[in-house]
């Protein structure tokens, strides 16, 4: 009786062993049973230019060229994947800027342009076209033959010079007297730089500067201390002595230097006649975004009693 009972009770304890084993296999499985494959994610993404400029190859701030200048395309391109095959090619269409260059190659380096570095630069290239704002094509591609096309913009400039110039009266001034409060108002056919009107000027906000006219008779001057933009024949008689107007303020949108007269010390003299065209000379040391010097040839104002 009690060997029956040992032997139940050992074929019970061999079955819970063999339940227990089954149960084990059942929840942890090994590589032969069920196997894994442990592979990378293959590169599928095209290369990205994360930024793209032109730039003259001496002067100016980038993103401008002058007609019949000479540039360089700058771009920062990386590769994405897992792992990333490479690029491949960096290539330009800037056709709308120089002739027949639909495919310039751009070589992997070092580079920097206004400041801020890149990792490709083209070979020196030479502006074609006429002004205006232009647009071209980045083509890139990577070792898995996975490509994108990106594309970015920069304005071409004619050769810089002044366009219009003309006075205006305050708002209840006296028509053809040069006063506190009357505008000037300087146009150039392109955007100057502002730190050739004033050194270390951005632009923005406003300068102060003294607007100077010289007494001399029928064809008073008209200066601008405080800042370069050349000088005013007024073809006119507007002071009986040297007259200033210190404080005035100075400003620049787009391609205009509007200044306000400010405080008149002097003599200012109404003048009369209602057909004076009076003449600006702008000034060569004043240059546009491309870097192009400014043409001193006058500009004529419109007829008027001016101020």
């Amino acid at each position: 009786m009690r060997a029956r009972t040992a032997t139940a009770l050992a074929l019970a304890g061999l079955a819970a062993c063999l339940l227990a084993v089954g149960f084990s296999t059942a929840t942890f499985t090994d590589s032969t049973q069920n196997p894994q494959t442990v592979s990378a994610v293959p590169d599928f993404v095209a290369p990205s230019a994360g930024a793209s400029v032109i730039a003259q190859s001496t002067g100016g701030q980038v993103g401008y060229v002058a007609t019949k200048g000479t540039y360089y395309v700058y771009a920062n391109v990386t590769d994405s994947g897992n792992p990333a095959s490479g690029v491949a090619s960096v290539k330009a269409d800037v056709s709308s800027i120089t002739n027949k260059q639909t495919a310039v190659s751009l070589v992997a380096g070092s580079y920097t342009a206004g400041g801020v570095s890149y990792n490709y630069r083209s070979a020196l290239l030479e502006v074609t076209s006429g002004a205006g704002s232009k647009s071209y094509t980045l083509t890139l591609a990577d070792s898995a033959g996975n490509s994108r096309s990106q594309s970015f913009s920069v304005t071409v400039n004619a050769a810089f010079k002044g366009s219009s110039f003309g006075t205006t009266n305050v708002a209840g001034g006296a028509e053809g007297k040069a006063e506190k409060g009357d505008t000037i108002a300087f146009t150039f056919n392109n955007a100057p730089d502002p730190a050739s009107i004033v050194s270390g000027w951005n632009g923005s906000g406003t300068k102060s500067v003294t607007v100077s006219i010289a007494d001399n008779g029928a064809t008073d001057g008209l200066s601008v201390s405080g800042a370069t933009i050349g000088s005013v024949a007024l073809e006119g008689d507007f002071a009986s002595a040297a007259t200033s107007f210190s404080g005035s303020t100075m400003s620049l949108s787009g391609s205009t230097v509007t200044i306000v007269l400010g405080t008149v010390s002097g003599s200012p003299k109404a003048n009369t006649n209602n057909k004076v065209k009076s003449v600006w000379t702008p000034s060569a040391s004043n240059y546009d975004l491309a870097g192009g010097a400014c043409s001193t040839a006058t500009v004529t104002g419109a007829a008027g009693k001016q101020f």
